[in-house]
């Protein structure tokens, strides 16, 4: 499917939408979001743009309860808003983790997508290798293991999309 056609599945005007991404680094989780939300009136809460804002450096882990708490307080402000399309850019790995977000935004009436991005580990170090960020393969392949797909819960609740990307 192309983008094109993706996006249009995405788009809801009655109701707005929760676009979330689940990968591990290097898995095109950014890449997507922006060709999907180019144009539209959005919000992208990105953990590693809040890193940067907040500690300078978009891989530093450390002050994490704070980074954490910042993106909960930007993602309650943006999903009560008017704004339309409200996205979660960062690897949401564990499908209790992913449900904290879930959950508002249903009961907001937003329809949730949750974007999947399974990808090898050795794949994705290797996208990584041709952005200027990297983070360590090591780092990815525990990331990869801890990866949990769609929970019976997302699957009757969401909109659950496989995004496989031709990374060669």
């Amino acid at each position: 499917m192309l983008l094109t056609e993706f996006r249009s599945l995405i788009t809801s005007p009655k109701k707005g939408g929760m676009l979330m991404t689940v990968g591990i680094p290097g898995s095109g989780k950014s890449t997507t979001l922006r060709g999907l939300l180019a144009g539209l009136n959005h919000t992208v809460i990105n953990a590693d743009l809040v890193r940067e804002e907040l500690l300078g450096d978009a891989s530093s882990m450390e002050k994490g309860g704070w980074v954490w708490d910042t993106i909960d307080e930007r993602y309650g402000a943006a999903i009560r808003s008017d704004t339309p399309y409200v996205a979660l850019d960062f690897m949401n790995l564990r499908a209790r983790d992913r449900k904290k977000y879930i959950l508002p935004a249903l009961s907001l009436g937003r329809v949730v997508h949750l974007l999947f991005f399974p990808i090898e580990a050795k794949r994705a170090i290797y996208h990584q290798s041709l952005r200027g960020r990297r983070v360590p393969g090591h780092v990815i392949e525990e990331k990869a293991n801890k990866m949990q797909m769609a929970s019976e819960y997302e699957i009757n609740n969401c909109k659950v999309y496989i995004v496989r990307w031709s990374l060669d």
